[in-house]
């Protein structure tokens, strides 16, 4: 499942999300990867857009540069609302659950750099009934801000934010990337024609540049956008077709550290997983490998250590490399998950998980988060909510070493599909 608000723990103005990769997409399948930054995008392909009273208007320019991904996409903002309230189901003293019409949907959570939560999912609330992406703001204390609906896609976004808490949106599509202002107006969108690649990762510079991570035939790619929406850099390895770039997160100094994966059915297959360092201008610095790993979560430590969570067949594990490509330890979570879903890294470098456990009497399977530290010592898990089918499908570490968590529940006590956004003490 999706890798829910990755980015640079404890750097001021270190963006808060990134990381989209195989953790980041669809509720089972995870989110995909990929390569060849590919062809400059055709100009006036058509732009999809925050929604507008009107709807989105029509793109402009192709997106052009060296790998660079589609046109530029529509303008327009519109507010929504969603039913919400307490959390009956979870007993917990901070929770709130919006009524979105769907239970089943992934939702993805990241924070700014005030605290402030960011999180994005799919919704059945507004004047079709049909799914529809949407991206909303929460204060600390899990106040609403504001909601905006994305015209025209129907897939959950994964999110970033800069140093001055703009919002970045990548549809789990592949093929539409957006920045919004802290207001939550629209600033600008790109697209990627799903036929010549897409986009699978992304994160957000301490310069406000968009570092995305993808696939196309012929192998990976990491391509750049600058704060404004212009194509910078694009690199493009190989490996087979099918082999894609996953996860993807920064350093303080702007290093990047990008997850490359070959999903099922790709070539060779099983194939093992690599996580990358590379440079500013993405040049390789060190690559390590994890035999048939399938990656879930990434996140970088204030020292530069890069920190993954994988599923590998029936086991789950955290490993710790360092910043010079050392592996530094390895921690099992087999007695704390049946599944890990999502990994986000706090300003101390402890890691917290989330995921589902179904160790409980009675059966079922129920949301659980774990907390480890530094050195990879286990050091608290608990259960979401006593009753079955709180599902926990996204987590972000604040700078104080809490963390917010959001998922998707539905049924007796909730009266309907919907989303939820808890707090969990350091």
């Amino acid at each position: 499942m999706g890798t829910g608000g990755l980015g640079v723990a404890g750097t001021p103005g270190a963006s808060a999300g990134g990381a989209g990769g195989r953790g980041a997409t669809s509720g089972g399948a995870g989110v995909g990867g990929g390569a060849n930054g590919g062809r400059g995008g055709s100009a006036g392909a058509g732009g999809l857009g925050v929604a507008g009273a009107a709807g989105a208007s029509p793109g402009g320019a192709s997106g052009g540069g060296a790998g660079g991904g589609g046109g530029r996409g529509g303008s327009g903002t519109m507010d929504m609302t969603f039913p919400s309230s307490p959390c009956p189901a979870m007993n917990r003293d901070v929770c709130v659950q919006l009524l979105t019409g769907k239970n089943d949907g992934f939702y993805t959570i990241a924070l700014d750099f005030q605290g402030n939560v960011l999180l994005g999912g799919v919704t059945f609330y507004n004047a079709t009934g049909s799914p529809t992406m949407f991206v909303a703001k929460y204060t600390p204390d899990i106040e609403p801000v504001w909601v905006r609906q994305i015209v025209g896609l129907q897939y959950p976004p994964t999110m970033a934010s800069d140093s001055t808490g703009n919002v970045f949106v990548l549809s789990t599509s592949g093929t539409f990337v957006a920045k919004l202002s802290p207001e939550g107006e629209q600033l600008w969108t790109r697209q990627k024609d799903f036929a010549v690649g897409r986009w699978i990762g992304m994160t957000v510079n301490q310069s406000g540049d968009v570092i995305l991570a993808g696939t196309d035939d012929n192998g990976a790619f990491l391509e750049t956008y600058s704060s404004s929406g212009d194509a910078m850099w694009t690199k493009k390895w190989g490996g087979g077709q099918g082999l894609e770039a996953d996860a993807v997160a920064v350093d303080a100094s702007g290093a990047i550290f990008v997850v490359t994966v070959t999903p099922v059915g790709g070539t060779p297959n099983p194939a093992p997983a690599a996580l990358e360092k590379r440079s500013v201008t993405g040049e390789v610095v060190w690559s390590a490998t994890l035999a048939g790993a399938e990656p879930t979560g990434l996140g970088i430590g204030p020292n530069g250590d890069a920190i993954f969570l994988f599923n590998e067949r029936l086991s789950r594990f955290i490993v710790r490399y360092s910043s010079s490509g050392h592996l530094l330890w390895t921690h099992t979570l087999e007695d704390d998950f049946f599944t890990a879903y999502a990994l986000s890294v706090d300003p101390s470098g402890a890691a917290f998980a989330v995921g589902m456990a179904n160790d409980f009497p009675g059966g079922g399977y129920r949301g659980v988060v774990a907390k480890y530290s530094p050195a990879g010592e286990r050091l608290w898990g608990e259960e979401l909510g006593p009753k079955i089918g709180v599902n926990a499908l996204g987590i972000a570490a604040a700078s104080n070493g809490s963390a917010f968590i959001t998922g998707a529940m539905g049924g007796t006590p909730t009266p309907a599909p919907a989303a939820f956004i808890t707090h969990v003490s350091p």
